[in-house]
């Protein structure tokens, strides 16, 4: 299942993992209060390049056309974008909402940490 430890994850990154979830549950829960009368479906998806996955939860209503709240934990033996080559994780939450009021804003936003064996960071838009 997504979010369980593995052995690239220790204390400090299943803390950081419980926070994310608890960002998106608060997220959902919010936005759920809008949409009484629909349910978000939430979709697990495993990641095909290492270990880990995510959750995909999508809402479908009257004030949103369509609202996207993700968390995902991935990681594995090589770093796929960096000079540090080597294990890494990665967990974040993204946000993505479609108004369907169309004077409404769209939103996207992310949070994320990211961790190799030299450094780790938190980074987000």
């Amino acid at each position: 299942m997504p979010g369980t430890a593995t052995s690239n994850t220790n204390t400090t990154d299943e803390r950081i993992i419980s926070y994310l979830k608890g960002l998106r549950d608060t997220i959902v829960t919010a936005f759920q209060s809008l949409e009484p009368s629909t349910r978000f479906e939430r979709t697990e998806w495993p990641y095909q390049g290492g270990y880990g996955g995510g959750e995909m939860s999508v809402l479908r209503g009257d004030i949103f056309e369509k609202a996207a709240v993700n968390w995902s934990g991935v990681g594995g033996e090589t770093f796929p974008i960096a000079d540090d080559k080597g294990p890494f994780f990665a967990t974040g939450v993204s946000l993505i909402t479609h108004m369907s009021n169309p004077h409404a804003p769209t939103v996207h936003m992310n949070i994320r940490y990211i961790k190799n064996e030299k450094r780790h960071w938190f980074g987000g838009g």
